[in-house]
Formats: structure tokens, C-alpha cells, sequence
């Protein structure tokens, strides 16, 4: 029991470097006009989820049950899997082979 905790507190130290990363990728994907109402929206879906979820997943799972959660978050999951690679390749193509300049 022991071993299992201290795997779960140490994989809550991988959280942060992941959010670090998103708000880089959405800094990166828009231009500075937009910047702030897409960091602002990011950090809404931030506080809204710990916030929505444990009552939503305590009333899906005593409604229908544990699948039911599992099924709501696999089509998001596995939309994200496909997508996010896909425009995050889109946005580096982009920036660096239309920055530099032909000599």
C-alpha cells in the first residue's frame, strides 16, 4: 500500500510539466491578439473541471455506473490523441519554413 502511494504522489510532480507545456502550445498556436482569451478559456476549463467533475462522475456512476465515465472520456481521449500531434506539427511547419527568408 505504501509503494502504491508514494507512485501516485510521485506522479502528481508529472502534472505541472504537462500544463507547462499546453500553455506553451496554445502561446505558440495563436497570434498575440487572441492570446489572451484562449490562455484565459484554457485556465476556465482548468478550474471548471475540479470543480464540475466529482459531482458529475458521483451522479453518472450512481445513475448508470462506471462505464459511464469511462465512455464519456474516451471519445475526447482518444479525439485529443489524433489531433494534438497533428496541429502541433502543423504549427512548427508553419512558423519555421515561413519565417526564414530565401537567399
Amino acid at each position: 500500500m505504501t509503494v502504491i502511494e508514494s507512485l501516485q504522489r510521485g506522479s502528481g510532480q508529472l502534472e505541472t510539466p504537462v500544463q507547462v507545456t499546453g500553455l506553451v502550445i496554445l502561446y505558440e498556436a495563436f497570434p498575440p491578439g487572441q492570446r489572451g482569451l484562449v490562455l484565459g478559456l484554457y485556465l476556465l476549463a482548468g478550474s471548471l473541471g475540479p470543480t464540475i467533475g466529482p459531482t458529475l462522475g458521483g451522479y453518472l456512476v450512481q445513475e448508470y455506473s462506471w462505464r459511464a465515465m469511462f465512455y464519456l472520456s474516451l471519445p475526447t481521449a482518444v479525439l485529443s490523441l489524433i489531433l494534438t500531434p497533428i496541429r502541433v506539427a502543423g504549427i512548427f511547419v508553419q512558423k519555421y519554413t515561413l519565417s526564414r527568408k530565401p537567399r
